[in-house]
């Protein structure tokens, strides 16, 4: 039976921060989705539900706050 590594989404607008991130997360076996602004990261929780998301606390577009108080308001 083929164990499916966990999924986490990287909501982060810096190129050099993704790269930091998904090299070590990589490394230890997780599959990273990566979401630039947080409208992105909404459209790509509905096509994948991550198992943990990581966001960048200042991102462009839909403020990170914004984003998890509509997560947390609207979780399944």
């Amino acid at each position: 039976m083929k164990k499916t590594k966990p999924k986490v989404l990287l909501v982060e607008d810096n190129p050099l921060h993704l790269k930091i991130f998904q090299t070590i997360l990589g490394y230890n076996n997780y599959d990273t989705l990566v979401a630039p602004t947080g409208e992105c990261a909404l459209e790509e929780i509905e096509k994948n539900t991550p198992d943990l998301l990581i966001v960048d606390i200042k991102i462009s577009g839909k403020k990170s706050l914004s984003l998890i108080q509509y997560l947390k308001k609207h979780q399944q």
